[in-house]
């Protein structure tokens, strides 16, 4: 027994000798070979100061490039697009118009401060000429997955059409409906529960100042234009997206999806079985500042996928006030659309649109028929799409002038 003890003895006397550092007492033992008195030494001079790396930010690419710090409260990805568009009309009355053009060019910035529940979203467009903003809000999340509160410029939450991307449209564009019924970005606050995350139950309501994001210029102005559209002369005044006085527009969206959809994408690209997407929108503009002009604009939008095929059609109606109170509403324009496709291969798409405006009276109604094909090399990301449309209007006379449109879009996101 002696020689055992004296063993053990010797044994803790070395455990003791020996500092083990908070690393080593956390980590997994290794498939090591025996211990020597060289790794004894080795391990005497560990060090607890955690490598630089472990407090480095994080960096890289994921649906975007991004940066966040190590401990994941601070985040901001950035994202671009950009569409160049080639466009040959030809009237009904002969001749011909074309052009090259770049409608978007789009830098996008978002993410989170101080805390994930804080996100923030900054969007700038430079197409068309010139540079304009599009989005610049903050979203706090009251309650993760069921209730965030949205202060800035922003999309209303107004048609399913006008809430998928442009860069996510199955076409080259969006359908004549979406300005014939006041979709877009305004300046508001909205309560929503995010909308477009898969949520089974989708709902949002705003309060908007009714004016939407583009400047008007209210002033005076003096001059004469010549035969180019060069305007010679003085003006004072301002362009500006704020009104004079607030007015109101109250925008209200609920919906409900069937199965995991992704419905505000065009195109049935992710596959899988039987999905359906149903929504009711409803925009109340009180038109506080011009009076006696209020208007009312609903919505009904239905989208479904299965197999590579998605179908999505949406009704419009407009009512305008015609008496001195906001209630005293009459029909004044109606309008559709709905437009079918098939993934073809992963890459392909096949597209069919019809489109309708039909306002109040006779003699004149506008229609919109387009065939479509897109090569989708990378999805929405990387695409090349082309369409051909039949734009038939009424004239006064009752006749139908009917133009043909030939567009051939490439674009790249990231």
């Amino acid at each position: 027994m002696r020689p055992l003890t004296g063993t053990l003895c010797l044994l803790v006397a070395t455990l003791m000798a020996t500092p083990v550092t908070a690393q080593e007492a956390n980590s997994p033992a290794p498939d090591a070979a025996p211990v020597t008195s060289s790794t004894v030494s080795s391990s005497s001079t560990a060090t607890t100061e955690p490598s630089p790396a472990s407090s480095s930010p994080d960096v890289g690419y994921k649906k975007g490039f991004f940066i966040q710090s190590s401990d994941g409260l601070y985040k901001l990805k950035i994202n671009g697009r950009v569409q160049a568009r080639y466009e040959l009309e030809l009237p009904d009355g002969g001749g011909h118009d074309s052009e090259f053009s770049i409608p978007r060019a789009r830098v996008k910035m978002g993410g989170h401060a101080f805390t994930k529940a804080l996100g923030y979203k900054l969007q700038l467009d430079f197409g068309k000429g010139f540079a304009g903003l599009k989005d610049f809000y903050v979203d706090y999340a009251l309650a993760s997955n069921w209730l965030s509160v949205r202060a800035g410029q922003f999309k209303k939450p107004f048609s399913r059409h006008q809430l998928t991307s442009s860069g996510k449209q199955p076409l080259v564009d969006r359908a004549i409906t979406d300005k014939a019924f006041g979709a877009g970005r305004d300046i508001g606050l909205m309560f929503h529960n995010g909308f477009g995350k898969k949520n089974a139950l989708e709902f949002a309501v705003g309060v908007f100042n009714g004016t939407g994001d583009k400047g008007t210029f209210s002033g005076d102005v003096e001059g004469t234009a010549d035969a180019d559209g060069n305007v010679t002369g003085s003006a004072s005044g301002k362009f500006s997206n704020l009104p004079g006085l607030f007015n109101p527009a109250l925008v209200m969206r609920v919906g409900y999806n069937f199965g995991e959809l992704k419905g505000y994408s065009g195109g049935d690209f992710e596959g899988g079985g039987f999905r359906l997407g149903l929504g009711a929108n409803a925009m109340l503009n009180f038109d506080a500042e011009a009076g006696d002009n209020g208007r009312i604009d609903v919505g009904f939008d239905a989208i479904m996928k299965a197999g590579g095929f998605a179908l999505a059609t949406e009704l419009f109606m407009r009512t305008e006030q015609d008496g001195e109170a906001f209630g005293d509403q009459s029909l004044s324009k109606m309008g559709l659309y709905a437009q079918a496709s098939f993934v073809l291969g992963d890459h392909f798409l096949p597209i069919v649109r019809y489109e309708r405006v039909m306002p109040e009276g006779d003699n004149n109604d506008a229609q919109v028929i387009t065939g479509g094909f897109g090569v989708f090399f990378f999805g929405h990301n990387l695409k090349l799409q082309t369409e051909l449309s039949l734009l038939d209007e009424e004239t006064d006379t009752g006749d139908i002038s009917r133009d043909l449109r030939v567009r051939t879009q490439l674009q790249l996101a990231f």
